[in-house]
């Protein structure tokens, strides 16, 4: 827990060699979330040049040891997403209480929250918004003496008990071998039974499978008790951005049109059939995440999917099923009813509505919690009853039945356990705002297979889980969204539907997938963003009377991002002139957390347009940080060099970003992907370049000709069994989206249809040593000629994605929780103890001394 003071010395020392005209040393080091992460970046933006991606693992390298050397003696600078006993007892030096103001955690201590002011803040305002504190809940991996049905209470081992008498006023007192639980902690936590603790091991639980998912078409706002500052309104993208269905009346009868620049006061009904009932179960909420177990793929990847996705693109975008996203007047007030939570059913079923509150006794139907004996008792230990109501006051609601913890899961309680994993991120500058639209609309599809190809991260809080990746962890962790925000529908007694609370459905947590595409461009069909996207009325009504060079695609953008209310506003940032500065749109930019950000110039104007890339893993170990960089800083130059489009329906992405945290998911998910990349116009970006541009996409329908032509042969055959296809697609044949499911070896290396991210990757690096570099622009926009040394350098570290597509080198969770499965203190119960957790930092450790191949033969799959 030393990051502050490891801090303050390198700003010294950096300001010391500034005043003295010295040499900087090459490292931005800024505060993260906990007192023991430091995010670190080179000092200076790395140029186009290739040879400074061949650099990449010294420059890593550079920058941990000069870390290394602030360090205290006997501390070590590792790249891991978590500590594997974060939050089990006393696991901070020195030790500290868990609990206090801000996060009121029963097992993080605040003072593990780094001093900057921003983020105990953050903590704070996240709970105190939510109004309860933030519910975690990840499925256990299930081993052989793992137990089974039991919520996981805070993890227990006798040494606590010792450590407590040798540190009064540390930690919570208890008996030596009792839990290490509070009278309510307990009551948080619900009554377990103390014959089912082991001590010296927590309990272990595993998961059902995934939980329902949101409608296909939801969600409405009401303007009553919102103030006209936080007023909101629902869109469906897909249809604020498509073409009036008749300009004389509205989409349905009776519904008369509203001029698009009356964004005031607005309702987005929800006229879903109650006969029909039509819901898509893509759903893109922390509940999501929470039921995940991983999508296996089997032999049958192909029609038995496909008709299953193919089935609810239908009913998504049926119009019987459409009409919830007309915008309306709100001509009425929200009545009083019954919420049914349909995030929080448990496999895939819709519940039926109940007609007042719900009792959960044996005769409610609302869900499938069973009563307690036939006594009328709520049962608060049913995991089916999660969700259905929030208030924790029996007094307010009979329907005590929402616990924070969930049956075989591990629970956590705090911002610090998402906040406090690290992630590998990376910002590219582009030319300009509409190159930087197109390639933040491209990578989002390429988000799920990179996540479950970076996947490091197989524990949490002491126990091995059912999945690979932080990224739900996080979700979790800040998801500020009221009660009502966090609810998908409520039913009437007439079969309509209207959001309870006056408040506004957000599907997702602030820290969650990119919400929309933005390009201008004609491949982006407005039916590619089929999801809910919740917006700003008087954001959206500013930007689109006021700014003329915003257009309606980002207008929607920004204007969703301002759903979201400020968490963290400094007292000398409050009055500033917003023509001059963008305090204020940084301060809700900087709190939307997503996959993918477009980021705007500051107002300084000192950089340009840029994306930036949040999805993936650290990685245990230099070299491999810097191919997963490499490689993605290499696809956006291919993007515009080559024309390329992986435009796929926003809801396929969305649900396969779940599918991507599962156990083992970079060898057995499969993955809706497009198969033809190539535009048939290049990107008209810069005319400087124009020939290189030419002559480089020549070179890719020479390479690639045979898995084009075989594309088109296998789309002419088989283009309605194979393919993910929308009936309502308003594309021209030349930009239809070819989806199909694809593995991640497939994705990453290719197939006979598919010329693969890698193979396209390396026909760039073949072409930075050809002719065609030599071109005007391509050494500005592209990185020019490259000597040949470096580019087998930057193929070398390449392979090491290759090999984990390919299944012949695992992952980097794969093989850390391999270390736990076969450590000799390890029980088959799924607990990490201390000794197994001190051989991982010590395995990762030396791991980062490995040169390339010795690292590869490590990660070779026996």
């Amino acid at each position: 827990m030393c990051a502050p003071e490891v801090l303050a010395a390198i700003e010294a020392e950096q300001d010391r060699r500034e005043e003295a005209g010295e040499e900087l040393m090459p490292i931005h080091a800024v505060p993260e979330y906990g007192r023991h992460m430091i995010e670190a970046t080179p000092l200076l933006p790395y140029k186009a040049g290739l040879c400074y991606l061949a650099h990449l693992p010294e420059d890593m390298r550079r920058r941990r040891e000069l870390i290394q050397s602030y360090l205290p003696e006997g501390c070590k600078l590792l790249t891991v997403t978590s500590y594997p006993l974060m939050g089990v007892g006393h696991f901070t030096h020195p030790p500290m209480a868990p609990g206090g103001p801000h996060s009121q955690s029963v097992f993080l201590p605040d003072g593990m929250i780094s001093p900057h002011p921003r983020f105990a803040t953050l903590t704070r305002h996240i709970r105190k918004r939510r109004g309860t504190k933030v519910r975690i809940n990840v499925p256990v991996f299930e081993d052989s003496h793992t137990p089974k049905d039991i919520v996981t209470p805070p993890q227990i081992v006798s040494e606590l008990a010792h450590e407590a008498e040798q540190h009064p006023g540390v930690g919570v007192p208890v008996a030596k071998g009792s839990p290490l639980l509070t009278a309510n902690q307990q009551k948080e936590l619900g009554a377990v039974s103390a014959s089912a603790l082991r001590i010296g091991h927590s309990v272990s639980v595993s998961r059902t499978q995934s939980r329902a998912g949101s409608p296909s078409r939801r969600g409405v706002s009401s303007s009553e008790g919102v103030s006209p500052d936080a007023m909101v309104a629902g869109i469906y993208a897909a249809d604020l951005l498509s073409p009036p269905a008749s300009p004389s009346r509205g989409r349905f009868k009776g519904d008369e049109p509203i001029p698009q620049q009356d964004l005031g006061a607005l309702e987005l009904r929800d006229f879903t059939s109650a006969r029909n009932n039509s819901y898509l179960p893509l759903a893109t909420s922390p509940s999501r995440f929470r039921g995940l177990q991983g999508c296996v793929a089997t032999e049958d990847t192909g029609k038995g999917r496909i008709d299953r996705l193919n089935d609810l693109i239908q009913e998504s975008t049926d119009d019987t099923c459409m009409t919830d996203a007309y915008i309306r007047s709100v001509t009425s007030s929200t009545p009083s009813c019954a919420r049914v939570d349909l995030l929080d059913c448990i496999g895939g079923a819709v519940p039926s509505p109940c007609a007042g509150p719900c009792s959960h006794t044996t005769a409610c139907n609302c869900c499938d919690c069973p009563s307690q004996s036939g006594t009328g008792v709520p049962d608060t230990h049913h995991p089916s009853c999660l969700g259905h109501c929030d208030s924790t006051n029996p007094t307010e609601n009979p329907c005590l039945c929402e616990r924070a913890s969930l049956p075989r899961c591990v629970y956590m309680d705090a911002m610090g356990f998402g906040m406090g994993l690290s992630g590998l991120q990376c910002t590219f500058q582009t030319p300009n705002m509409h190159l930087a639209r197109y390639v933040y609309d491209q990578l989002q599809p390429v988000c799920p297979p990179c996540l479950a190809l970076s996947a490091a991260t197989p524990w949490a809080r002491g126990m091995l889980t059912g999945w690979d990746a932080r990224y739900g962890i996080i979700s979790d962790s800040v998801d500020d969204r009221k009660a009502g925000e966090r609810s998908v529908q409520t039913v009437r007694g007439d079969g309509d539907s209207a959001l309870c609370d006056s408040a506004l459905y957000i599907p997702q947590s602030r820290y969650g997938v990119a919400d929309a595409y933005i390009a201008a461009h004609p491949a982006h069909c407005a039916t590619l963003n089929d999801i809910f996207i919740p917006v700003s009325g008087q954001a959206m009504e500013s930007l689109l009377k006021g700014t003329p060079e915003v257009d309606l695609r980002l207008a929607v953008h920004i204007s969703h991002l301002f759903v979201r209310d400020p968490l963290v506003v400094f007292d000398n940032a409050v009055d500033i002139d917003d023509e001059t500065r963008t305090d204020h749109f940084e301060n809700i930019q900087s709190s939307n957390w997503q996959t993918v950000r477009f980021k705007p110039p500051p107002s300084d104007a000192s950089t340009g347009w840029r994306v930036e890339f949040r999805v993936m893993d650290v990685l245990p170990t230099d070299v491999e940080n810097a191919a997963y960089l490499a490689f993605i800083s290499l696809l956006t130059r291919c993007i515009a060099l080559f024309g390329l489009c992986f435009y796929t329906p926003l809801s396929l992405v969305h649900e396969s970003i779940i599918h991507a945290h599962g156990h083992d998911a970079c060898n057995t998910m499969c993955t809706p992907f497009r198969e033809n990349l190539l535009l048939p116009h290049a990107l008209p970006f810069n005319t400087e370049c124009s020939e290189a541009v030419e002559g480089a996409r020549q070179r890719y329908r020479e390479v690639f000709a045979s898995q084009m032509a075989a594309s088109d042969e296998r789309w002419a055959r088989e283009s309605e069994t194979t393919y993910i296809h929308n009936p309502k697609q308003c594309l021209s044949s030349e930009y239809c989206p070819r989806v199909r499911p694809m593995t991640v070896q497939e994705i990453f290396c290719g197939s006979s249809t598919f010329p693969g991210l890698l193979p396209v990757v390396d026909l760039f690096l073949d072409i930075c040593g050809s002719p065609l570099a030599a071109l005007p622009g391509f050494s500005t926009f592209f990185g020019g000629v490259c000597n040949q040394e470096s580019v087998g350098t930057i193929r070398a570290y390449l392979g090491i994605l290759a090999g984990r597509a390919q299944g012949k080198l695992v992952t980097g969770a794969a093989y850390l929780r391999d270390y736990v499965l076969s450590h000799p203190d390890y029980k088959q119960d799924s607990v990490i103890s201390q000794a197994i957790s001190d051989g991982l930092m010590d395995e990762v450790q030396r791991l980062n001394t490995l040169g390339l191949q010795d690292l590869c033969q490590e990660y070779t799959r026996h």
